[in-house]
């Protein structure tokens, strides 16, 4: 444990200590650097609703056919998801009332 060779410190310290330290940084910077490297999968979103293409979760919109994705509140402007029928964070309504359709105003041509 001492140094016996006159050392002024008295422990090895420069035998055991500094490169388990050494040792340890390299091992935990290389630990850190593969883990950064490696590609998340949580950016995946998953497909299209409209075409079923690859989308990622930061897409507005869809790159295969351009169907939108998501859009901003018109409450808060924050982006929301284009399923949403509320607002998280202002509570505000996302989508209106659905119209009726419009029935056209066809005249019966037939002969009473």
């Amino acid at each position: 444990m001492f140094c016996e060779s006159g050392c002024s410190g008295g422990w090895l310290f420069s035998e055991w200590i500094m490169p388990g330290v050494l040792l340890l940084v390299l091992l935990a910077g290389t630990a850190w650097l593969l883990n950064r490297r490696t590609p998340s999968t949580l950016s995946a979103a998953g497909n299209c609703p409209h075409c079923g293409g690859p989308v990622q979760q930061a897409y507005f919109r869809c790159p295969h056919c351009g169907d939108e994705l998501k859009h901003n509140c018109p409450g808060c402007s924050r982006v929301v998801d284009q399923a949403w029928d509320f607002c998280p964070f202002c509570r505000a309504a996302l989508k209106t009332e659905t119209q009726q359709p419009v029935t056209s105003m066809t005249t019966d041509q037939s002969t009473p």
